[in-house]
């Protein structure tokens, strides 16, 4: 997909494919017309806000690193021997213990806010960063991806985020595509019957991180177009739109998701969990602003991630060993 111009989230058009050839993943209008017009729009950093443990105060800039890095390294935390971590006091894991990992780190002296730091930072310090109990996949891959990082920024934008979002002009289409270009780990995409599908989940998570933190510091130039995100597919978005009844697999993939068996990256099983999501998430956004109260794909996206995390009762979200969530 050639990203030279785009100026619409390429994202929306590309999952239409997936949609209109799904076999194993359907949506029902019915159930999701319901969900639709109970939901309530959640604020775009409610993850923030929900972490169970107050987070070090930081300036803008080194938010913007503490955001980055976050974004590049929140994916796939899936596995039989959980990854965990104390911190404060409370046994965390997840997105949660990479965030309490960091801190972790930076209250032990090491420069983990500093993009410079990341550039050239060993192996056995990230190893450092992120020890804890279980196991924690892709550690390699985590600390190239933060070094990848750190080089970039240091050598093309001096060393600052916010000069980064400034070349971009604040301007999600363009920040997207330089994300995407500049981030080899962020171009998130995959082959469908015959086409390219293309998510970005983590490349649009990076550029709506960095912008919500800089437009609510009234550092943006002019308003931000927060709606040009989709939602990002991951493992808990499926899940709660599964439970719910917005989302139904075909019998062959229920069953397999019910019993814990991988689902294998880039099979139309996975590409059609992902896209449908995404679409779903579309659907009912043009059902809020039908009748009077717009939400952007964020909002939704964020008021289901709150309504997921307490899943004592759901079904299995799908496994599906990935970097890209």
């Amino acid at each position: 997909m050639l990203l030279a111009n785009f100026t619409h989230n390429p994202v929306r058009e590309s999952v239409r494919w997936v949609v209109e050839h799904a076999q194993h993943v359907r949506i029902d209008d019915q159930r999701l017309a319901s969900l639709a017009a109970e939901l309530k729009p959640a604020p775009m950093d409610c993850w923030w806000k929900h972490a169970p443990y107050s987070l070090t105060p930081a300036a803008l800039e080194e938010r913007l690193n503490q955001l980055a890095l976050f974004s590049l390294l929140c994916f796939s935390y899936w596995h039989e021997q959980k990854w965990q971590l104390e911190y404060n006091g409370q046994k965390v894991d997840g997105s949660y213990a990479l965030l309490a990992a960091l801190e972790r780190a930076q209250a032990e002296g090491l420069p983990v806010w500093s993009l410079r730091w990341w550039r050239g930072a060993p192996f056995h310090a990230f190893e450092r960063v992120v020890r804890g109990q279980g196991t924690l996949p892709f550690v390699a891959e985590r600390w190239k991806f933060a070094q990848q990082l750190g080089r970039i920024i240091t050598e093309r934008y001096q060393e600052s985020l916010l000069h980064w979002l400034s070349v971009g002009g604040f301007d999600p289409a363009r920040l997207l595509r330089m994300a995407i270009e500049e981030l080899p780990c962020a171009d998130d995409k995959v082959v469908y019957e015959g086409k390219e599908v293309v998510f970005f989940k983590r490349a649009q998570l990076l550029v709506m991180d960095l912008l919500l933190v800089v437009d609510q510091a009234g550092r943006a130039p002019k308003p931000i177009r927060f709606d040009f995100f989709t939602a990002g597919s991951d493992y808990k978005l499926p899940q709660l739109l599964r439970h719910r009844g917005v989302l139904e697999y075909s019998e062959p993939l229920a069953a397999k998701i019910d019993a814990m068996e991988e689902v294998v990256s880039g099979s139309a099983e996975e590409v059609e969990i992902r896209a449908l999501t995404v679409h779903a998430v579309e659907l009912i956004a043009a059902a809020t602003a039908q009748r009077g109260s717009k939400m952007t794909p964020c909002e939704i996206s964020n008021a289901i991630w709150l309504e997921s995390q307490d899943s004592s009762e759901f079904k299995p979200y799908h496994r599906t060993r990935t970097i890209h969530y």
